[in-house]
Formats: C-alpha cells, structure tokens, sequence
C-alpha cells in the first residue's frame, strides 16, 4: 500500500490489526523521532493509523514520559494543534561488546 503523502521513511507503516498495539505503539514512537516535532494529524497519515488510535498511543506515550508536548502550531482555523517530540530523558540503554580477544 502506497504512502498516502508519498513521504514517510521505509518501514514506518501501521496496522489496526487486533492486538498489534505494541507493534503500532513503536511505529509512532520511531516517527516522531525521524520527523518530530509532529502533530497527531502528520502521525496519522505518515503511518496509515486513524486519528483515534494515534490518540489513544500518544496519549500512552505521554503518560510513560516517552514524548513531550512541544507547543502548538498557530495560523490555521479551529485548535491548534499540538506537536510532539521525543523525551531525552525519557528512555536510556547501554551497550556492551564482550568478545573472545577483548
């Protein structure tokens, strides 16, 4: 299935499949962190989800501390939207490379 935009990087497509949350959840979370700040409108068509799943994963992201608010687009009609980035904090790893000579 095409983008709808023609736009987003490989691999950042959604499903609505029952029971793929998790899978949808790190698609949306990888997207905002290639294209944030974004808004949940841009989510939903650079992933293929419905605007009501997206809200429903960032809604989760928020609440786990994975994303931020980083203010709200001005200049169109209606509410602003608000766009979103990837948290700093949010998330750390470590990496470790044991090998036989070292």
């Amino acid at each position: 299935m095409p983008p709808r935009n023609g736009t987003y990087e490989e691999g950042l497509s959604g499903t609505n499949l029952e029971r793929a949350g998790d899978h949808n959840q790190r698609v949306t979370l990888q997207a905002i962190r290639a294209r944030g700040p974004i808004t949940r409108a841009d989510l939903a068509d650079i992933t293929s989800l419905t605007a009501p799943a997206i809200a429903n994963i960032t809604r989760r992201l928020l609440n786990d501390g994975l994303i931020l608010k980083a203010g709200r687009l001005t200049g169109g009609r209606g509410q602003p939207a608000t766009q979103l980035v990837v948290n700093p904090d949010g998330a750390f790893s470590i990496g470790l490379n044991i090998d036989r000579d070292h």
